[in-house]
């Protein structure tokens, strides 16, 4: 099993943000769940979180770790991207198009690589049956 403060302090060490960009520490639990239905989804899992204990049950392992931390800062990443839009698109003309599409392109490329290191995560933990 995982604890809740082992895959934050994992999301942490791969998401160096200022303290006001992290989610409020009461909204940590749904964080982190949000991030294991991501994961369940793509690996066909069914751990689950338990609030209680603040552990994740069915699942144990670095790999499983790194995983969880990966898919929060994912969904960080895709959130801030979001809130860029919808923050300057309005005023996109009046601080210059060039510049917003600049931003949005690091933003969007750093989801892009992001999804990318997910997928080589999940193929370094498959096992090699040869």
């Amino acid at each position: 099993m995982l604890s809740y403060d082992n895959i934050w302090e994992s999301f942490l060490e791969n998401y160096e943000v200022e303290d006001v960009d992290l989610p409020h520490p009461d909204r940590i639990p749904s964080v982190i769940q949000n991030a294991l239905r991501l994961f369940n989804n793509r690996m066909r899992t069914k751990a689950i979180c338990n609030n209680a204990s603040e552990m994740v049950e069915g699942l144990s392992g670095e790999d499983d770790l790194i995983l969880l931390a990966h898919y929060i800062k994912l969904v960080q990443l895709i959130n801030s991207k979001v809130f860029y839009e919808k923050l300057y698109n309005p005023f996109a003309a009046d601080v210059g198009v060039r510049n917003f599409k600049t931003q949005l392109d690091s933003l969007n490329n750093s989801v892009k690589e992001q999804e990318k290191l997910i997928d080589e995560i999940i193929f370094n933990a498959m096992e090699d049956f040869i």
